[in-house]
């Protein structure tokens, strides 16, 4: 998507930056949307494979390190990628539709992985809450934000610098420490 943006990219770019025929390119792809949907989804399957191998070594109960590693080798990757983040949130925003589907399968993914850190957490201590999915969901929404707005002040390459503040605020949500106590009915 480069210089130009997804918007203005017409298959002709698309083919002449690739080097294949338009002929190769239908034979693949309906239209460009294709062709970012399947950045997207290639984005997400190499992300979630770079956490998987980084927590491989975790213990299963630390869910706080598995949290930190996780959260910490998200903000790196993106970080190691900047135009590819800047071009995929420019994309999302200008073919929506689909985009924003993809969008949504990633928060899907990611409030299940928040899910099963707080269940760990849970049985080491069930003192900790349960958290609902409107919770998780905040959670993950918030740092998808960081993300967003890193690239829309081209300043991916310092997600890093980040990731403490959120690593805290993730810790304290799934700890249950964030929740207000539930009102006592009267």
């Amino acid at each position: 998507m480069g210089t130009k943006g997804c918007a203005a990219m017409t298959v002709g770019d698309i083919v002449e930056r690739a080097r294949v025929s338009r002929r190769t390119f239908y034979e693949h792809f309906r239209d460009k949307e294709d062709v970012v949907l399947a950045a997207g989804r290639l984005g997400q399957r190499f992300i979630a494979g770079r956490i998987a191998a980084e927590l491989a070594g975790i213990p299963i109960h630390d869910w706080r390190a598995r949290l930190r590693v996780s959260l910490q080798t998200y903000f790196e990757t993106l970080a190691a990628e900047p135009r590819l983040v800047r071009s995929a949130e420019a994309a999302a925003t200008a073919i929506g539709g689909r985009a924003l589907e993809l969008r949504a399968q990633s928060l899907a993914w990611s409030v299940a992985q928040m899910r099963a850190l707080n269940a760990i957490a849970r049985a080491g201590d069930p003192s900790i809450p349960e958290l609902d999915d409107t919770e998780l969901m905040l959670l993950v929404g918030g740092i998808g934000e960081v993300v967003r707005d890193a690239a829309r002040e081209d300043r991916i390459e310092r997600l890093p610098e980040q990731a403490p503040a959120v690593i805290r605020l993730a810790e304290a949500i799934l700890s249950g420490r964030m929740r207000p106590e539930q009102e006592a009915e009267t």
